[in-house]
């Protein structure tokens, strides 16, 4: 289903929270019921993409949560396309894409439109996650070239971890909680105008499973626009690492033919964009 839903032509509401997910009924539960709490005095709608689940999760919604706008897929549409339907269906001034295993924990949604409307050079925001340990995510990274996929794969050994090429792509050297440029956020958690959507395009739909968040950032950053880690908005992100559980699956494979089209898109910039951000020795103070 690629065309916008029809509905009735009611008020364009603040934020527009775009959400897909297949077979995560219960994760799909806890973030709906955790988003409660920062939407709370905002008007938004929930655009949610079912990419096909079998275990309950769209009947799930229309029982529990009947002003959910849903959207069923007949079979698994992958991330960008079902994402982009989403995305194609979000009426917001801002839309906050955010992974169905995600749980909110504490900040302010306003301060995050504040900012964005206070500093028009600035196209993205990614928020502080942890895993369900209480452990950081390094949500905000410079953009992957191929020695960073291979030193991702080898993250458990003590020297990939202490090593340079490592700790600079996952700007291990910053304070978590201090605002920074980043190269990439996480596409389990970004926040930007919905005009963004106008100046750079949809997620690349030739991109299945992975990296679609890499390539949107790079043409963030490509379209003259920052991209920002900001700690201020915090979840819990109960990853579910399919990739690293089995790292010779066919989602694997999947994942690397996305990295070979952002490769492809990017790979004459990438050098440029993450010196630059190795040069910012200090985090940055944003400014008009």
């Amino acid at each position: 289903m690629d065309m916008a839903l029809k509905r009735d032509n009611i008020q364009q509401p603040e934020i527009s929270v775009a959400v897909i997910a297949m077979n995560c009924r219960e994760h799909v539960r806890r973030l709906v019921d955790s988003l409660k709490i920062p939407l709370n005095g905002i008007s938004h709608e929930i655009v949610f993409v079912d990419n096909a689940s079998t275990d309950g999760t769209v009947e799930m919604l229309k029982s529990d949560y009947s002003n959910i706008v849903l959207i069923e897929n007949k079979r698994n549409n992958g991330v960008s396309l079902a994402r982009n339907q989403a995305l194609k269906n979000c009426r917001g001034k801002y839309i906050y894409i955010v992974d169905a295993d995600c749980e909110y924990q504490e900040g302010d949604f306003k301060e995050a439109t504040r900012y964005l409307e206070d500093n028009s050079h600035v196209g993205l925001l990614g928020f502080r996650m942890y895993y369900p340990s209480g452990d950081l995510q390094d949500s905000g990274r410079t953009l992957p070239t191929p020695i960073h996929l291979v030193f991702n794969r080898l993250e458990g050994s003590d020297r990939i971890r202490e090593s340079i090429t490592f700790r600079r792509h996952r700007m291990k050297d910053f304070d978590p909680m201090s605002l920074r440029e980043a190269g990439f956020v996480s596409g389990a958690s970004q926040f930007f105008k919905r005009e963004l959507l106008n100046e750079i395009g949809f997620l690349d739909e030739k991109m299945f499973y992975g990296y679609e968040d890499s390539d949107f950032c790079a043409r963030v950053i490509k379209s003259k626009k920052k991209v920002v880690y900001f700690p201020n908005i915090v979840f819990i992100h109960h990853h579910q690492r399919l990739t690293k559980k089995n790292p010779l699956s066919k989602m694997t494979l999947i994942q690397i033919k996305s990295y070979q089209i952002f490769l492809k898109k990017h790979a004459k910039d990438l050098a440029r964009i993450n010196r630059d951000l190795h040069q910012k020795n200090q985090p940055p103070s944003f400014t008009n």
